[in-house]
């Protein structure tokens, strides 16, 4: 007989840590764990597609628009646009940043001209919420850019 360990000091299974509430209780606090993860493997993916976008167009820019620099300059503002609708999407950064960067793409040479060949496509192109905010925080920038598209 091992007296460091007496028969009744043994552990032994707590019957109630297999109660249907316990178990429900777990499997649930698992599903949550499963979806926050998915959530934050989603948000991951869309920044580095987003990324890989962007450095595709801005491959593009350089390439096929050499000749043409305000062209190029387009498509490089519309990158940077679409970078932030996906960064705002996936609460990277909130709509108080989207506004700071909106308004200091509109202080650009090319951000106002980028915004007015842009922005009609976005709006039928909206979706949801998300787009109809990132459209109203760059109309309201446009609106206020000390020069506008002409």
């Amino acid at each position: 007989m091992n007296l460091a360990h007496p028969p009744e000091a043994r552990a032994t299974p707590r019957r109630d840590m297999m109660n249907p509430a316990t178990l429900t209780l777990a499997a649930v606090g698992t599903a949550a764990a499963l979806v926050l993860t998915e959530r934050q493997r989603h948000r991951r993916n869309a920044i580095e597609c987003e990324k890989i976008r962007q450095n595709l167009a801005l491959y593009e820019a350089a390439e096929r628009y050499r000749d043409d620099p305000e062209r190029a300059a387009l498509l490089v503002d519309n990158s940077w646009i679409a970078n932030l609708s996906v960064m705002h999407r996936v609460g990277v950064i909130g709509t108080r940043t989207l506004r700071t960067a909106a308004d200091y793409l509109m202080t650009l040479p090319t951000g106002p001209n980028s915004w007015a060949h842009s922005r009609k496509y976005r709006q039928r192109e909206a979706r949801d919420r998300q787009d109809r905010t990132l459209i109203t925080v760059f109309d309201e920038a446009y609106e206020q850019a000390p020069t506008k598209a002409s």
